[in-house]
């Protein structure tokens, strides 16, 4: 189960970390994401939503730039930071593509 105390403090580890590497804008981006996802996992119903996947491929596009930015080492700590966010987008992605 995914602990949503757990997943907001991560939630606010990424979004500073996007916003020191990329910007407050991807910042507001993912944080927007993120949510969306969240309410998406609670109400099962959207898990058929087009936003689903456009929100993991937004929040995968900007840990790529994160990666590029940061190089390999420094990226695998900050990753490590956020399991549940990881957990969150593979029971939904999972989830979903048993919907479609």
């Amino acid at each position: 189960m995914i602990d949503l105390e757990i997943l907001r403090l991560e939630l606010n580890y990424l979004k500073a970390g996007v916003k020191e590497v990329i910007g407050k804008s991807a910042a507001e981006e993912i944080g927007e994401a993120i949510n969306l996802l969240v309410f998406c996992f609670l109400n099962p119903t959207n898990y058929t939503s087009p936003d689903i996947s456009k929100a993991i491929q937004l929040i995968k596009e900007h840990l790529g730039v994160i990666q590029e930015v940061m190089g390999p080492n420094e990226y695998e700590i900050f990753k490590s930071n956020l399991i549940t966010i990881g957990s969150l987008l593979k029971r939904l992605k999972f989830e979903s593509s048993i919907l479609s």
